[in-house]
């Protein structure tokens, strides 16, 4: 434990991948820190900014501050959700308590500094960061020429919709926020995933400034890969085209340093399910993917990181747990 003692750990992503790696790290003695997307736009996130336009996307910063909350009174305060009778119930309807909070928060003390206060006064166990205080969008190609403008929409194409999503990119330019800067150039460890690719880890990649501070960072680069391919984003997607896409959005290096993908069979089951409601199918790690891996990764790690409670439920995630070990493993090589 001692190889690991106060080095940094960094995890950069948005919606529900951030949370899982730095639930899995909490009680390890690692200095822990969240880069978050800044494009989202659905939920109750998307409400505020249609309101609010002028103000960063709650939700992701939410997300990861309640993994780092010491208190569950705490998360679950946070995580609460108003209820009403939709257009007729009260404004504040279908919002979570926790992105009301962190908008008034940048109200009062600016988008960093509202986030900064937060943290404080939650005393999170780590630091999180926007990855940009730019108020961006996210737009994307489909197969057939049209384009998609919002994260929601691109997010959450009905399983109907054959098109293919081609490329995503932000309007208007974003560059990287100095704290998020600072945290990458510094870390012994960034991860990237697990997350929704183009709507959640892409968006990341495509802030200016992003390639450049990887690529000046000596910290070892980890990709966990999804355990699932999306209709919308990823379908039929090998772990080889969820690693080469993130290297040709730009992680500022050729290789990735570590490919983490899980080894443990889903039930056959639970996959009829998945593909019936959703369409969805495992990440392929097939021989031909685990080679092509060898030409965009120095290591590729194979590991048990699903979640056994997951399944007992009908989900299909990874196990925090079983992520926070591995990547203690990873960070206990780092010289």
């Amino acid at each position: 434990m001692n190889k690991v003692l106060g080095k940094r750990v960094v995890t950069i992503g948005g919606g529900h991948g951030g949370p899982v790696i730095l639930k899995g790290l909490y009680d390890y003695p690692v200095k822990l820190c969240a880069i978050c997307a800044v494009s989202d736009s659905g939920g109750s996130t998307g409400l505020i900014r249609d309101e609010f336009g002028d103000s960063l996307p709650s939700g992701d910063i939410r997300s990861c501050m309640e993994a780092l909350l010491p208190h569950g009174k705490l998360k679950e305060l946070l995580g609460h959700r108003f209820e009403g009778n939709g257009s007729s119930g009260p404004r504040i309807a279908d919002h979570n308590l926790g992105n009301l909070i962190l908008l008034g928060a940048q109200q009062m003390w600016g988008a960093v500094g509202g986030i900064r206060a937060m943290g404080e006064i939650l005393q999170l166990r780590g630091e999180v960061f926007p990855v940009s205080t730019n108020i961006v969008h996210l737009l994307g190609e489909l197969s057939d020429g049209s384009i998609i403008h919002g994260e929601g929409r691109i997010d959450t194409r009905n399983a109907l919709d054959d098109r293919i999503l081609k490329r995503v990119w932000l309007e208007p330019q974003a560059f990287i926020c100095r704290d998020a800067a600072d945290a990458i150039i510094n870390a012994d460890l960034v991860v990237i995933g697990p997350g929704d690719l183009f709507t959640s880890l892409v968006p990341n990649l495509l802030v200016e400034g992003v390639a450049d501070a990887l690529a000046q960072s000596k910290a070892t680069i980890v990709c966990v890969v999804n355990l699932m391919t999306k209709w919308a984003e990823t379908r039929d997607y090998t772990a080889a085209d969820f690693a080469d896409t993130l290297i040709r959005y730009g992680i500022g290096r050729d290789k990735i340093d570590v490919v983490l993908i899980n080894s443990t069979p889903i039930p056959d089951s639970l996959l009829s399910v998945y593909s019936e409601r959703e369409k969805s199918a495992p990440i392929s790690v097939g021989l031909e993917a685990l080679a092509h891996l060898d030409t965009t990764a120095y290591r590729v790690m194979r590991e048990d990181i699903l979640s056994i409670v997951g399944l007992k439920n009908d989900l299909i995630r990874h196990d925090p747990e079983k992520i926070g070990h591995c990547l203690m493993r990873i960070l206990g090589e780092v010289k």
